[in-house]
């Protein structure tokens, strides 16, 4: 009886992990920094705009952006930002925007990249 809970707990916590798993898409970089997109967190909210999850990750640490893309009008709107230090596992600044504005891309600053990942 041990050994059927041990395996059905084990096959319980495989599954969550396999569902929950982020996949990162290296969609542009530069000499200081890489950028990804989580290809498991791309969620259509509304009619040509997603949700997604942005890290960029560099010698310094890592960022995690919780964004909204909106295709047709090629903007992007922040959610939140959670900025961990390099070699730390917890954050060590986040923040929280209830009302950022949209921002239109710019191609210099990386946002038309994911823009077109995302779109595409």
């Amino acid at each position: 009886m041990k050994k059927v809970l041990t395996c059905c707990s084990l096959a319980v916590v495989f599954i969550f992990s396999i569902s929950y798993a982020a996949e990162w898409k290296l969609y542009a970089g530069n000499d200081v920094s890489n950028y990804y997109y989580d290809t498991s967190s791309l969620k259509q909210s509304g009619a040509d705009v997603f949700n997604v999850i942005v890290k960029e990750v560099s010698d310094n640490g890592m960022t995690k952006i919780f964004a909204e893309v909106n295709c047709m009008e090629k903007q992007i709107k922040i959610q939140s930002i959670i900025i961990y230090s390099a070699g730390k596992n917890e954050p060590s600044v986040s923040y929280k925007y209830d009302s950022q504005r949209w921002v239109f891309s710019h191609p210099e600053a990386g946002r038309d990249a994911l823009i077109k990942a995302v779109c595409s």
